[in-house]
């Protein structure tokens, strides 16, 4: 069942669906680790050896070019990858690089009215760097 509705969106957005395809869609849907293009390769391999990392990251290109993927930079400039389903934005830890989801709705931001009557404002993504929990200093304040 969930196949077909996987087929139906790739179609629907212009992209003919195979069997690589809907693997990367599923891996990119049920992933929450921001993952790079060499990472989704090494985990798709596994299952599909004839795979090429070429075919890996021309599809996320195409997936992004469709917006069904979002794409950003890490602090070490790494290209993470990130299923475009639910709107929301992104904490990048500049120490580790550890990336976290932050809700949409818990970020507000405003716009100059005369900047929202020049353009067609879409959407927007904030990526919001710092340091994690983690490799913050045990006696740094809070």
């Amino acid at each position: 069942m969930h196949a077909a509705l996987d087929d139906q969106l790739l179609e629907r957005v212009g992209i003919k669906p195979n069997r690589y395809r809907l693997e990367l869609m599923r891996f990119l849907k049920g992933s929450r680790d921001h993952a790079t293009a060499e990472t989704i390769y090494q985990s798709l391999s596994g299952k599909f050896p004839d795979i090429s990392f070429a075919t890996v990251y021309n599809n996320l290109n195409l997936f992004y070019k469709q917006h069904l993927v979002r794409r950003f930079f890490t602090s070490e400039r790494e290209t993470r990858y990130d299923w475009a389903g639910v709107p929301h934005h992104h904490f990048i830890c500049q120490q580790c690089s550890q990336v976290l989801d932050i809700p949409a709705d818990s970020i507000t931001l405003s716009v100059d009215p005369a900047i929202e009557r020049a353009l067609h404002i879409q959407g927007t993504e904030t990526l919001i760097y710092g340091v994690c929990t983690r490799c913050q200093p045990q006696d740094a304040p809070q």
